[in-house]
């Protein structure tokens, strides 16, 4: 698997920059999703980004790049709308909602704060 579905779901949102999404790709670093259990978006000092994302073996794969992408190309720090183009991703994309939805619940019972509880819920809303 790799990132064509994500590429894919940018393009039919029309959020998608070709020259963005090279940037992205050229300045993320790829770890194993078994050995690996913290993704996200980094800002340098330079006021560039920097990534890390699990390389591609799954659907869960999949929709931390769909969030972790949100945040760069929607602006945006907080989690409510990387969770809705996760929801979108979802619905789009995967087969089988049962894992999805109960991986969700799980995170929202570890969840660390009200905004990510949140925005998981509003997530559960969408895909169900």
């Amino acid at each position: 698997m790799n990132e064509n579905r994500v590429i894919e779901f940018y393009k039919k949102l029309g959020l998608y920059n070709e020259e963005l999404f090279k940037y992205l790709r050229n300045n993320t670093l790829l770890v194993d999703s078994n050995q690996y259990d913290f993704y996200g978006v980094f800002t340098k000092d330079d006021g560039n980004y920097r990534m890390i994302l699990p390389k591609i073996s799954s659907i869960f794969d999949e929709i931390v790049w769909v969030h972790e992408y949100a945040h760069i190309i929607l602006n945006t720090g907080e989690e409510i709308m990387p969770n809705i183009m996760e929801s979108l991703f979802i619905n789009m994309y995967c087969d089988n909602k049962e894992d999805v939805i109960k991986r969700t619940q799980e995170e929202i019972s570890s969840s660390v704060s009200e905004e990510h509880t949140l925005a998981k819920k509003i997530k559960l809303l969408i895909i169900k």
